[in-house]
């Protein structure tokens, strides 16, 4: 199926704008920029895939030069040199297979009821993913009493130990914990067990 996606970039100081991807080779697909909001927006057809993706902009601070940049608000960031993920399936843009919540209805402890426990992802298991903190989880809820869980930060982030604070991409999940649909599982399992 073909759907016709609209890309946009909020940039008002920059002057121009393009839109670069897989789905054309990388070629240059020039953006249009609303003077009132200060946006550039752009609209292409694509069939369903899987398509990476960057914005092609005039750099403000070296004259003349253009620069590539990650879509601010990419759901799916796996390689900074690759660019953000566009997902289409049956004509319509997801973010990735859509997950099956299957304890979204249990009933969680109330706030003053909480025994928090705080667990930074790449630590918190020696494979340093969701799917393995999954393993945990039992532990954590039965044998220590724990009703809620407080992540360090999730979003893909620069440096490799840092506890996820420099974050680079904030609507994107670190890549190395696994993907969105991973984290999905994670809460999910969460949940079955009584943990918020």
């Amino acid at each position: 199926m073909c759907a016709s996606i609209e890309f946009r970039l909020f940039a008002p100081r920059i002057e121009r704008a393009f839109l670069i991807g897989s789905f054309n080779s990388w070629e240059d697909i020039e953006m249009f920029k609303d003077n009132v909001t200060g946006e550039f927006s752009t609209k292409i057809n694509l069939d369903d895939g899987e398509y990476t993706y960057k914005f092609h902009i005039l750099s403000r601070t070296e004259p003349n030069q253009m620069i590539d940049i990650i879509d601010p608000y990419a759901t799916r960031v796996e390689d900074d040199e690759k660019g953000a993920i566009l997902m289409i399936k049956n004509g319509k843009k997801v973010n990735g297979d859509e997950y099956i919540w299957k304890y979204d209805g249990k009933s969680l402890p109330e706030n003053r009821d909480l025994i928090i426990y705080e667990i930074f992802i790449a630590d918190f298991t020696e494979e340093g993913t969701f799917r393995s903190a999954i393993t945990k989880l039992d532990y954590l809820a039965y044998d220590l009493g724990i009703n809620c869980i407080q992540l360090m930060p999730i979003q893909a982030f620069l440096l490799g130990h840092d506890w996820g604070y420099t974050i680079r991409h904030y609507f994107s999940v670190e890549p190395s914990y696994g993907s969105s649909e991973d984290l999905k599982s994670f809460i999910d399992e969460c949940h079955s067990r009584g943990i918020r």
